[in-house]
C-alpha cells in the first residue's frame, strides 16, 4: 500500500510539473527582435514596414524600432508577411522560426531585407474575421442563339460553377443545361452535374474524389453516370491563372432502363485558365477524356475552349467553342458549336 502511494505521488507530481511547464511555456511565447547593438527585445509583433518595426512588450508597452537598427527578427507564430514591391503574400503561413543576418530574413531560400517586408496585425485580424466562406467563388454563363437559315432554330445553354477552396480541402460543383430546338421540335434537352472533392497533400499534388451525372430527355439511352478516385497535379498557379491535370479510375453506368449497363473507365481531365491585360481578358480550356474498358466505345471526349471579356467587376462577355467526340468500333461521332453569351461571377 505504501509502495502504491509513493508511485501515485510521483506520477501526480510529474503531471503537475508537466502542466506547470506547459503553462509557463505558453506565457513565455514571444517574438524576438535582436538589435545591432546586441540588445534584445521580446514581445508580440504588431507592425513591420520599410521604416520601422512595432512590437508590444510586457514591460514597456508598444516599442518602435528603426529597421536599420535591427539585425535579427524571429517568430514562431503563423504570420503573413508581404513584400512591399509585390502584391502577393510570401509563403509564411505555417508555424516556423525565421532568422535574419544583417537585416535580412530567410524565406524559402531567398534573403529578403526586413525593410522590404510589410506586416500589420490589424490586417491579419480583419482577414481572420472574414470567416470560412472567404475561399468561395462562382460564376454563371448564359448563351442564347436564334437562327433563321433553312429552318428556325434556338439554342440555350446555362453553365455554372462554384468552388470552395479551404486548404487543404477544395470543393467544386459544375452544372450545365443545354436546350436545342429546331423547327419547333427539341433535338436536345440535356443537363450535366459534376461534383469533385480534392485533398492537397502537397501544394502541387492532390487526391480527387469525383461524381458525374449527365442525361438527355430527348435522346434515349444517353444517360451517363460515373464516380471515381484518382490523383491530380497543379502544374502552375498564380494570380494570373492556373493549370491542372487529373486522372481518375471510375465506375460508369451508361444508358437507362433495359439498355443500361455498367463498366469501368479511366478519366483524364484538364482545367486551364489565364488572365491577360490586367484581368480584362481571360482564356480558358477544359476537357474530359473517358476511356471505357472492354466495350465497343473506346473514347468519349467533352471539351470547351473559350474567351471571357470583363465588362466590370462582376459582368463579362464570353465566346466559346464546344467540341464533343465519341469513338465506336464502327466509327466516330463528332459535334461542335460556337457560342456567344454573357456571365457573372462572384
Amino acid at each position: 500500500m505504501r509502495k502504491f502511494s509513493q508511485t501515485s505521488y510521483r506520477f501526480f507530481l510529474q503531471i503537475a510539473v508537466f502542466c506547470s511547464v506547459t503553462v509557463l511555456a505558453s506565457f513565455s511565447h514571444a517574438d524576438i527582435l535582436k538589435l545591432k547593438n546586441t540588445d534584445q527585445i521580446s514581445g508580440r509583433l504588431l507592425k513591420v514596414d520599410a521604416m520601422k518595426v512595432v512590437i508590444k512588450t510586457e514591460y514597456a508597452g508598444e516599442v518602435t524600432i528603426d529597421t536599420d537598427a535591427i539585425s535579427s527578427l524571429s517568430t514562431d507564430t503563423s504570420v503573413s508577411f508581404f513584400e512591399v514591391s509585390q502584391t502577393f503574400s510570401l509563403p509564411l503561413q505555417a508555424q516556423l522560426q525565421m532568422s535574419s543576418l544583417n537585416g535580412y530574413v530567410g524565406v524559402d531560400g531567398k534573403n529578403i531585407p526586413i525593410s522590404a517586408l510589410r506586416f500589420d496585425s490589424s490586417e491579419v485580424t480583419k482577414v481572420d474575421q472574414r470567416g470560412i466562406f472567404d475561399g468561395l467563388e462562382g460564376r454563371v454563363d448564359a448563351s442564347l442563339e436564334n437562327s433563321q437559315n433553312k429552318t428556325p432554330a434556338r439554342y440555350l445553354e446555362i453553365d455554372g460553377s462554384v468552388t470552395w477552396d479551404m486548404q487543404p480541402w477544395r470543393h467544386k460543383l459544375d452544372g450545365k443545361i443545354r436546350n436545342y430546338t429546331e423547327d419547333n421540335e427539341k433535338s436536345e434537352d440535356s443537363k450535366k452535374l459534376e461534383y469533385s472533392l480534392d485533398y492537397f497533400f502537397t501544394p502541387e499534388w492532390f487526391i480527387r474524389a469525383n461524381n458525374f451525372y449527365q442525361s438527355d430527355r430527348v435522346t434515349a439511352g444517353s444517360n451517363l453516370y460515373y464516380h471515381g478516385l484518382g490523383l491530380g497535379r497543379n502544374l502552375w498557379k498564380d494570380k494570373s491563372g492556373s493549370a491542372e491535370i487529373m486522372g481518375t479510375y471510375n465506375s460508369l453506368v451508361l444508358g437507362k432502363g433495359p439498355s443500361q449497363f455498367q463498366l469501368n473507365a479511366w478519366v483524364v481531365s484538364l482545367d486551364f485558365k489565364r488572365k491577360f491585360n490586367h484581368g480584362k481578358w481571360e482564356a480558358y480550356a477544359k476537357a474530359d477524356w473517358l476511356f471505357p474498358q472492354h466495350v465497343p466505345v473506346s473514347l468519349i471526349m467533352q471539351s470547351e475552349l473559350g474567351l471571357r471579356y470583363q465588362l466590370n467587376t462582376s459582368i463579362y462577355l464570353t465566346g466559346k467553342l464546344v467540341f464533343d467526340m465519341s469513338k465506336f468500333s464502327v466509327g466516330t461521332v463528332k459535334s461542335h458549336s460556337y457560342k456567344m453569351g454573357i456571365g457573372t461571377r462572384w
